[in-house]
């Protein structure tokens, strides 16, 4: 009896994961007072497979100068949050030592602080999170 064999490669890619989202809550502020300190919450999630990631932040135009955005990511398990940072266009770095995780619901605090007095009207721009290298 003749048995024949073969012998298959077998190949297994494993793709980069690197999800950031914002779950719940936008640094949204209505002021009842033209100078202070406002503070707001949400949360958001994180996914990767990679070792030796970080989150950075920035905003995408520049603020009134008498007003300072400063943003405090809770760091999700293993990675270490830097404190709360103030935002500009430049990227600043949040929170480091990434690993491999999956979690939801880590809280984001926003505070908004207005040194003199800003004149009634709205004011838009966005937070720019990324998890990169």
């Amino acid at each position: 009896m003749w048995i024949a064999t073969t012998i298959l490669n077998l190949i297994i890619g494993i793709q980069p994961i690197q999800e950031i989202v914002v779950e719940k809550g936008s640094a949204s502020f209505s002021l009842a007072a033209p100078s202070g300190v406002f503070t707001s919450h949400g949360t958001y999630a994180i996914t990767t497979n990679e070792q030796h990631k970080k989150i950075v932040g920035s905003l995408t135009s520049p603020l009134p100068p008498q007003v300072q955005l400063t943003i405090h990511l809770e760091a999700p398990k293993g990675a270490k949050s830097l404190g709360p940072m103030t935002l500009s266009e430049g990227e600043k770095n949040l929170v480091t030592e990434v690993g491999p995780v999956a979690q939801k619901a880590l809280r984001i605090t926003y505070v908004l602080s207005c040194k003199t007095p800003l004149p009634s009207d709205t004011y838009t721009n966005c937070i720019r999170l990324t998890l990169t290298d």
